[in-house]
């Protein structure tokens, strides 16, 4: 009797358990596409003054890559809806939130100029990265300006674009079947069969039938 009273209570917490990830999951998405419409609507008719402002916030924090926030947590509300939170890979959530860093930096070297490049004072910095992307919708927001602002700090311009170009061939190349060993296999076959096509001469054509080594047209 009290193990089966104990299998009731087990089945009714994980019953809960389920209903608290859908609900999570569904709030999730429900944010989600309240900030896709808010995002690719630059007034505030359609999702009123909270959506443009959170539309502006996310910008500002994040520049360019914006547009696929609401993506992202679409398919977060998704993910909890079926499996959970238990049975989510919290590593590679890490590793791919640290790989969405390194993009924003990279945008965000590519956007800005020289001048703010040579910025001394973090806040000023910040601040400034932070408007490139509410006004300009480009960057990589204040996430993507903090890290700039860091590695240049300490390597420079040079320094900084080596460093985000190699965290992001790591990243890809540990989280992904990518590797740069098999692309420049790949490419170099291509380049030698191209070279190949280009440098056979063409062969004469011949018209008639050939008997016993000579030509009969």
């Amino acid at each position: 009797m009290a193990a089966r009273k104990k299998k009731q209570n087990s089945t009714k917490k994980e019953a809960q358990r389920h209903k608290q990830f859908e609900v999570s999951g569904l709030i999730l998405i429900a944010v989600g596409v309240f900030l896709l419409v808010g995002i690719f609507t630059n007034s505030a008719g359609q999702v009123g003054e909270i959506g443009k402002t959170f539309r502006d916030a996310i910008f500002c924090t994040f520049g360019f890559t914006a547009y696929i926030v609401p993506a992202l947590l679409i398919y977060l509300g998704i993910v909890v809806m079926i499996k959970g939170y238990a049975n989510i890979n919290w590593w590679n959530v890490a590793a791919w939130s640290f790989f969405s860093v390194c993009v924003m930096a990279f945008l965000h070297m590519w956007y800005i100029d020289g001048e703010l490049f040579q910025e001394k004072d973090f806040f000023e910095f910040e601040n400034a990265s932070g408007a490139i992307g509410v006004e300009k919708t480009a960057g990589g927001g204040l996430i993507g300006g903090a890290l700039v602002f860091l590695l240049k700090s300490f390597l420079g311009q040079f320094g900084t674009w080596i460093v985000l170009v190699l965290l992001i061939l790591i990243i890809l190349i540990l989280k992904t079947g990518f590797s740069i060993r098999k692309l420049s296999m790949k490419v170099g076959e291509n380049v030698r069969s191209i070279g190949e096509t280009l440098t056979i001469p063409p062969q004469p054509k011949t018209e008639g039938l050939v008997r016993n080594g000579k030509l009969f047209v």
